[in-house]
């Protein structure tokens, strides 16, 4: 006698813990989203591009003795798009383990999809930190530093010091040229965070050099990261200091799964459509050979 077998429904207690153990491996993760601001555009990946204003500065203001309307000037803007790449990282979970957890009651082995989920967000951090390029050459995406207008590029080695005031002191000066104004944030390499750190002003019972680093950011804070290269550096307006850079989600992480007809496996796949965005390159500063 032939006996037909009705393939297995997907739980769904299982889709949300997958849901739930994804998003919150995404947001441990993530960095890049402490750097700048983020805007929510939607929440469908038919949203391809954003389309916005830039907007020209007008003349300086004019001092006179009766008001006149000489000085009277019209905002410059010009239209400029960009579009939105799709971030994804497939997975699977093997028929026999979800049979497993079927028939004992365990919970569903969701490590493959927070592995997933971190490709996704270590990506994520890639392109807003330093862009993306296919061939290594001609970038598809810019990120923060390669979008940066300002660069310091004194030699202030970290590892010697005082170094670091002098780097982020330069930094600041170049940003306040163009009116970029505190809370500005740091962000450094483990490299030079490390030996930040351990810099002590003076000789003896000298000073701490990283908390004055600190004060000097105007409410500011450091972040490390490995995203950010060896060796360099990046000074920025901080989230909510003016709407200089941003990244711009039209959807957010998520999840689809499935079960395979005939293997019968748990399908699915992690990802976002995200893109970062500088409005002022100004609000920017590398730091090079720190």
């Amino acid at each position: 006698m032939v006996q037909t077998i009705k393939g297995p429904a997907i739980p769904t207690e299982w889709i949300e813990r997958i849901r739930a153990d994804v998003i919150k491996s995404a947001r441990y993760q993530n960095i890049c989203r402490q750097v700048t601001g983020v805007r929510v555009i939607g929440n469908s990946l038919g949203i391809q591009t954003w389309i916005y204003d830039k907007v020209s500065e007008v003349s300086d203001a004019e001092l006179s003795w009766a008001l006149t309307e000489i000085g009277e000037d019209v905002i410059g803007r010009s239209r400029a798009s960009i579009n939105i790449p799709v971030i994804h990282k497939e997975f699977k979970v093997n028929a026999r383990d979800l049979e497993v957890a079927r028939n004992n009651g365990f919970p569903i082995d969701t490590h493959t999809a927070e592995s997933a989920a971190y490709k996704v967000t270590h990506l994520e951090n890639q392109i807003v930190m330093s862009g993306y390029s296919a061939d290594g050459t001609t970038y598809e995406v810019n990120g923060l530093y390669k979008s940066a207008g300002n660069t310091y590029s004194g030699a202030a080695d970290f590892a010697t010091a005082g170094k670091a005031m002098s780097a982020v002191s330069g930094a600041i000066e170049l940003m306040m040229e163009d009116l970029m104004m505190p809370p500005y944030n740091l962000v450094l390499n483990p490299a030079q965070y490390v030996q930040l750190s351990a810099s002590i002003l003076g000789s003896g019972a000298g000073a701490d050099e990283m908390p004055k680093v600190e004060k000097m950011l105007g409410g500011g804070r450091i972040i490390v990261t490995p995203y950010q290269d060896a060796g360099t550096g990046m000074l920025l307006t901080a989230p909510g200091n003016g709407n200089h850079h941003e990244l711009l989600i039209a959807k957010d992480m998520s999840v689809k799964t499935l079960l395979e007809p005939k293997t019968e496996d748990l399908w699915g796949r992690v990802f976002e459509a995200v893109v970062p965005i500088v409005y002022d390159a100004n609000s920017i500063c590398k730091l090079t050979t720190i």
